[in-house]
């Protein structure tokens, strides 16, 4: 799973570096975090195929928070909200 973590900011949205990219399988069983770089680019290697829940935490309190299903390596980019948006 590899993509690019951005706020949407006006017209030019803003790369968030060092955001949080944490994927917990459904059931539990395995979970992997990652830092983003300060392009927001991030990359979690070797997940087995599988429903995941996915946590991504900005370094100003942005989050997402969503499911998705992996069965290759897949892009995923993920567009941030302000936290209270997610509660």
């Amino acid at each position: 799973m590899f993509g690019r973590v951005i706020y949407p900011k006006g017209e030019m949205p803003e790369s968030v570096g060092r955001a949080v990219v944490q994927v917990v399988k459904e059931d539990k069983s395995f979970g992997r975090s990652m830092n983003s770089d300060k392009k927001g680019n991030y990359v979690i290697s070797k997940l087995p195929p599988g429903k995941y829940n996915v946590y991504v935490i900005g370094k100003g309190g942005q989050t997402f928070k969503g499911k998705v299903e992996l069965k290759k390596n897949k892009r995923l980019d993920f567009k941030l909200k302000p936290y209270e948006e997610n509660r």
